[in-house]
């Protein structure tokens, strides 16, 4: 048997950064401002959310004798209950319902199960015209964390050593 393709650096090569022999870097002018706007984007990404949850719904299970083994979503998600690391799944750019049920057949194959579709499962022409999913950003969060008003005290530094650099133009 082949061993699983490992990726990704493994946890216990890491080690502590000596923040002593790290060496400050002077941001100016742009690329300052460009540093506190990605800053930003970064702290406003680690609060973003789909305004949709739960998915698009199931769309099968996977069954042997009687007991589910596998549930698949109809984004073409699988969750299984049984170890099928050595099973390679299908996988494709589109996604959706036909993955799902690709995926559905090739583990009731190796696992000598059944297909079962569930009410909520959509056809690929549903899932295609599905309405895009939106995100928004949760800004309760991001206060209660905190992060967000330390780059606000930051940023009020940044626009006030720009306002003596340039004037107030």
């Amino acid at each position: 048997m082949t061993s699983p393709v490992q990726s990704g650096i493994p946890v216990s090569t890491l080690r502590p950064i000596d923040m002593s022999t790290v060496k400050a870097v002077k941001l100016e002018g742009q690329d300052l401002i460009d540093f506190y706007r990605q800053t930003k984007e970064i702290i406003e990404q680690q609060y973003t959310v789909p305004t949709q949850t739960g998915g698009y719904g199931e769309y099968a299970q996977v069954e042997v004798n009687g007991k589910k083994v596998a549930t698949l979503t109809n984004e073409g998600y699988a969750e299984t209950s049984e170890n099928l690391a050595g099973l390679n799944l299908e996988t494709d750019a589109i996604g959706g319902p036909q993955l799902a049920q690709r995926r559905a057949d090739q583990i009731a194959k190796a696992l000598g199960g059944t297909v079962v579709l569930s009410p909520s499962a959509m056809t690929q022409t549903q899932w295609q015209n599905r309405p895009a999913q939106t995100v928004s950003i949760d800004f309760n969060a991001m206060k209660r964390d905190g992060q967000m008003g330390n780059w606000a005290n930051a940023a009020s530094f940044l626009t006030a050593q720009l306002m003596g650099q340039y004037g107030k133009d």
